[in-house]
């Protein structure tokens, strides 16, 4: 092959391979750094979603909701109405069908490209009959499906309809559905492609059965005939990321409700998750699901009064929070939810007339390819990114993914003295022994016991706890209450062979510490990841090789990630080796960190002595029960003025550091 014939071969797979990415949804995915940290905790977010994303909308999980509504449009072109249905497409755009303009019923269609502002007609005379009260949704492929309604001669329809041009051309999936003829009903389409139609009203009156077709809207299937909620109509209802149908308010037999059910089976049983919602009692709203898995519900009628309050639930419809009130009341209008995470609410009625105004309310906590994100609140955040291009959307959400502290507790110094298994806490911090009224002193273990401590109950203060090398028992004060209650209350657990070293930390990242040991024959630690205080084999908990014999094992958070990495002292040499990339591994100074503190025969400590969310080092001078800390945590000592200098116990103690208060 020539040299120009294969240059031009190549220039065709990389259009051809260009046009196949660009052609696809994007796939979308994200990572962020870091992940853990103490308020204000800044996040760098990085967007590594596939198939060319032009667009992005972030959800750090603390978006307060409070931007305000814009409007798009005060005229939009298609005539003013009430009981009309919309429908957001994978590619951004809004469709728009039937209604009633006060005195006839519609079956044109409209499309908007550009988020509400302009419209085109899609057709004035769609193949469906004239109707208003009916629904619609859009499958994953595009398509919309359209269901039932109340025709211009009062009569309910039950028949589908689907249209696979944005609602230019439609066809007849059925003319007859099993569900009876009925108005005001809603629907949903759920992520494994099937729709869900529930309640409404028409012959016979209201309705609370539910309907599933898994074929676009051309047969169905009975899910439940009554299905606990009370029989309603110009209710609500939306799908979840997880599957689930959440249905909210409604009018049962002239009673507006403000009620909330949830079914996440398809329909078939539904459980009531709040009798009495925040928001007064209602019909005619809507709602929609959003991307990070909180549902927004807008306006409605309440005993006839038009509402323009909005509501939003992180929780499937449990408990609600009000959002500040809008420039829009209304009621029978319609709204949906776009890929950029924006809502679009159109139409709608107040006494004495009828809208076709488009409104647009922003709720993403970030547009950005890349954003950053400052994390005031302690909280663990679920963040959500959904990412879009032409064709489509996708979202992917990260439950707990960042974990913010409040001011880190600092680590404060203490001694056991073996002889009498007496603990002595710096409760206050200042470096002395004040006595036991001002700083602790606990009766723990026996003569020959080596201490440990950690968090063992999640409260966010260190308690006490001793290893007996003879038994290899683990002793910890589970309560906090400096005594040993027993196993029932406090905790006992076996774990190591006799001439293992206790370490402690938290090792999973759940706020607890968990147990280990490190064997000094092999240089191997063995560490509790699951927290049930058994081992279970390096396939469940974790085992390390780090270190040679004769290191002295030590763990702390050397890159405040929240996990406890592990770490030796060599005495010999009096160097810290610390595992900064938390692999397990020695990867050398340059990835890992080694520092030189201390002398021949100290003994190493490790806490947060400045509060700053990161393990710094420290030792212990037995010989002069002198403890030399590196507050500033650049791994050499600076002297007493810098770094911190304590005499605290006598010769012979062993130390310890904790979170005391």
């Amino acid at each position: 092959m020539s040299t120009i014939r294969y240059c031009l071969f190549l220039f065709g797979l990389v259009i051809l391979f260009g046009v196949v990415s660009a052609a696809s949804p994007p796939v979308a995915n994200f990572t962020a750094a870091p992940t853990y940290g103490q308020a204000p905790h800044a996040v760098k977010f990085t967007d590594v979603s596939l198939n060319k994303p032009a667009g992005w909308a972030w959800y750090f999980g603390d978006e307060p909701y409070n931007r305000s509504w814009v409007q798009q449009n005060e005229s939009s072109g298609w005539t003013a109405r009430v009981g009309h249905s919309s429908v957001a497409l994978p590619d951004g755009s809004i469709v728009l069908t039937g209604g009633w303009d006060g005195e006839h019923a519609k079956n044109d269609t409209w499309r908007s490209i550009t988020k509400g502002t302009i419209w085109t007609q899609q057709t004035a005379s769609a193949g469906w009959t004239e109707r208003d009260g009916h629904t619609s949704v859009v499958m994953s492929d595009g398509s919309i499906v359209l269901m039932g309604g109340l025709d211009d001669s009062g009569n309910s329809k039950n028949d589908t309809w689907r249209s696979i041009n944005n609602g230019a051309t439609w066809t007849l999936q059925t003319a007859s559905a099993g569900w009876t003829a009925r108005y005001g009903h809603s629907s949903v389409a759920l992520p494994d492609g099937s729709i869900v139609l529930m309640g409404g009203t028409g012959s016979g009156g209201n309705k609370n059965d539910t309907w599933r077709s898994r074929n676009g809207g051309v047969t169905w299937t009975r899910m439940n005939a009554s299905s606990g909620w009370s029989a309603r109509y110009m209710h609500s209802s939306v799908a979840m990321p997880d599957g689930s149908i959440v249905l909210m308010g409604g009018s049962s037999n002239g009673v507006a409700k403000n009620d909330t059910w949830q079914s996440t089976n398809n329909g078939v049983t539904w459980t009531r998750m709040n009798a009495s919602a925040g928001w007064k009692v209602r019909d005619s709203h809507s709602s929609v699901a959003m991307p990070d898995g909180s549902i927004v519900l807008m306006g409605g009628s309440s005993n006839g009064v038009a509402k323009n309050d909005v509501w939003r639930s992180t929780d499937n419809g449990t408990t609600w929070t009000q959002l500040p009130k809008t420039g829009w009341v209304r009621t029978a209008h319609s709204s949906v939810a776009l890929p950029d995470g924006s809502i679009v609410l159109m139409g709608g009625f107040l006494l004495g007339g009828y809208f076709n105004d488009v409104w647009r309310f922003d709720s993403a906590g970030s547009t950005a390819t890349n954003p950053s994100h400052i994390y005031t609140t302690p909280g663990i955040y679920t963040v959500t990114l959904q990412a879009y291009n032409g064709i489509g959307y996708n979202s992917t959400r990260k439950a707990g993914y960042i974990t913010v502290t409040g001011t880190a507790i600092p680590s404060k110094i203490g001694v056991f003295r073996n002889s009498t298994h007496l603990f002595y806490l710096d409760y206050n911090g200042n470096g002395a022994w004040n006595g036991a009224s001002v700083d602790r002193q606990y009766n723990f273990g026996i003569t020959g016991d080596i201490p440990v401590t950690g968090d063992w109950n999640n409260d966010g203060i260190s308690e006490i706890g001793v290893f007996r090398p003879s038994t290899h028992l683990f002793y910890l004060d589970y309560n906090g209450n400096g005594v040993w209650n027993g196993a029932a209350i406090d905790r006992q657990y076996n774990f190591g062979i006799t001439g293992d070293i206790p370490i402690t930390g938290d090792w999973n990242n759940d706020g607890i510490s968990e147990i280990g040991v490190f064997r000094p024959s092999t240089h191997l630690f063995y560490m509790d990841y699951n927290g049930n205080g058994v081992w279970n084999g390096a396939s469940v908990d974790r085992t390390y090789n780090f270190g040679i014999t004769g290191d002295i094992p030590i763990s702390g958070d050397w890159n405040s990630d929240g996990r406890t990495e592990i770490g030796v002292f060599r005495s010999s040499t009096h160097l810290f080796y610390l595992d900064f990339n938390g692999n397990g591994v020695w990867d050398g100074a340059v990835t890992d960190n080694q520092y030189n503190f201390g002398i021949t025969g100290d003994i190493p400590v490790a806490g947060d002595w400045n509060q700053d969310g990161t393990s710094e080092i420290g030792v212990f001078r037995p010989s002069t029960h002198l403890f030399y800390l590196d507050y500033n945590g650049n791994g050499a000592w600076n002297g007493a003025s810098i770094d911190r200098q304590y005499n605290f116990g006598i010769t012979g103690d062993n130390p310890i550091t904790g979170s005391w208060s």
